[in-house]
């Protein structure tokens, strides 16, 4: 298996093989809404091209154009209608691909299968199931928590990724791993609850919790900015 993932917090993550890369929802911005952010950029400027970015939603800390023009620079971006025609009415419109992607739509591209599967969180929000390598990963976005959510198990995810701040329509902790027991991938990982002032949560509750409804899924918390030999995190 050759596959290495870096989260850069909140619920961004960067994705690398041998065939290509991608990015989900990476956010190096500075809040437009005068909220403090936590950290500065844990990835320098200029100095990660991918080959897609997937955004699930068009809220600020989910696509943003000032990181793909300067942090996180991809040759095409995956998403919903919202943030395509966002895209379009861009600076970065004639150098980024739009690829329109809705629920149960599916889209392969350099050894990645990008399928969008149901959110409840904005008009037209995804998640992210991404197959490649032999593994699915499944990537929440901003969601509620929601039993039409449990159709991600139909794509029998190895990880997933959930956010679990319990704030501006996401799950909290527990619930977020309620749905991990639910779904039983093999590893889960806390997203989106470091970053933004106001809108954090202590991603320990989160693996307590999931430990308590079910030991045999294995938790893991990610240092941002380090890449992981996912490989390795299934062990």
């Amino acid at each position: 298996m050759d596959l290495k993932m870096m989260w850069i917090g909140q619920a961004g993550f960067i994705i690398k093989t041998k065939e290509g890369s991608f990015a989900v929802d990476p956010y190096c911005g500075v809040p437009p809404d005068g909220s403090r952010r936590l950290y500065d950029p844990v990835i320098p400027k200029g100095e990660t091209e991918v080959d897609f970015v997937i955004s699930t939603h068009s809220h600020w800390d989910h696509f943003d154009i000032t990181t793909y023009r300067d942090y996180v620079i991809p040759k095409a971006l995956i998403g919903p209608r919202s943030c395509i025609k966002m895209l379009n009415q861009s600076e970065i419109r004639n150098h980024v691909e739009g690829i329109e992607i809705d629920i149960r739509d599916s889209i392969k591209r350099r050894g990645f299968t990008v399928t969008a599967v149901y959110a409840n969180h904005d008009r037209d929000s995804i998640g992210a199931v991404v197959d490649c390598n032999g593994l699915s990963l499944y990537f929440s976005g901003d969601t509620l928590f929601d039993l039409r959510l449990l159709s991600i198990k139909n794509y029998k995810p190895d990880i997933m990724c959930v956010c679990i701040n319990g704030k501006f329509g996401n799950m909290s902790y527990y619930e977020a791993a309620v749905l991990c027991s639910m779904v039983k991938p093999r590893l889960a990982i806390p997203t989106h609850y470091d970053m933004i002032e106001h809108n954090t949560e202590n991603p320990r509750n989160f693996v307590n919790a999931l430990k308590n409804l079910d030991k045999d899924i294995n938790v893991f918390v990610p240092e941002k900015g380090i890449e992981y030999d996912v490989s390795m995190l299934l062990k």
